[in-house]
């Protein structure tokens, strides 16, 4: 004879446990369509083979190495030596840009110079400082451009390219300053910020009332 054993919980009723099976439903359906999303984004990703594992890449505020792509994410090194995981469909939605796309890339630093230097030398020393960087491209060729004028300082933009990858463009623009500023030192060029400095006196009377004169 068979015998038959039930159990009952008094605290839990049928239309609870069928409300909390729907609830579970639901989280799952959701949890089960972002793994679905991120896959298939990422199936679009390895089709395309825009950016491959050791490539330098920035998505929204997360940028360096890409270490391993996956069906749902992609593994990035930061360049402060962090592991950060991307999910595939943030990538396949946002901007990325892919910094070794390409082989070299364009680096502008903005140098301020006295309005009372001769800008014509200055722009021919910066130049010059440039070509004689190792690590700067000569075709395209360095370039020191014009761009403003403030109070003070004419805005110059020095502008070089150089290999791709982060740290190459890092020491490039490092080498271009000591390079630049120490050329136009050597020149007599003056560099500067876009802050007018005046002493007590009659310079500051001259300042503050320019065209008149302060000396009997």
């Amino acid at each position: 004879m068979a015998a038959a054993l039930t159990v009952i919980f008094h605290s839990i009723r049928p239309v609870n446990a069928l409300g909390g099976i729907g609830v579970l439903s639901i989280a799952a359906g959701i949890a089960f369509q972002t793994v679905l999303g991120n896959m298939f984004a990422g199936i679009v990703i390895l089709a395309r083979d825009i950016f491959r594992v050791g490539d330098q890449i920035a998505v929204q505020d997360t940028a360096g190495t890409v270490s391993k792509i996956s069906l749902t994410s992609t593994i990035v090194r930061t360049f402060d030596g962090r592991k950060a995981l991307i999910p595939n469909s943030v990538i396949h939605s946002e901007v990325v840009t892919v910094q070794t796309g390409y082989e070299y890339v364009r680096s502008i630093i903005p140098l301020d110079i006295d309005d009372r230097a001769d800008l014509g030398q200055a722009v021919l020393v910066a130049e010059a400082a440039m070509r004689d960087v190792p690590v700067v491209l000569h075709d395209p060729p360095p370039q020191a451009l014009l761009q403003e004028v403030g109070s003070a300082t004419v805005r110059m933009d020095l502008r070089f390219w150089s290999g791709a990858r982060q740290m190459e463009t890092r020491v490039a623009q490092h080498q271009v300053i000591v390079a630049v500023l120490g050329a136009l030192a050597d020149a007599g060029v003056v560099t500067g910020s876009d802050v007018l400095v005046v002493e007590g006196g009659p310079a500051l009377l001259d300042a503050l009332s320019p065209g008149e004169t302060t000396r009997p």
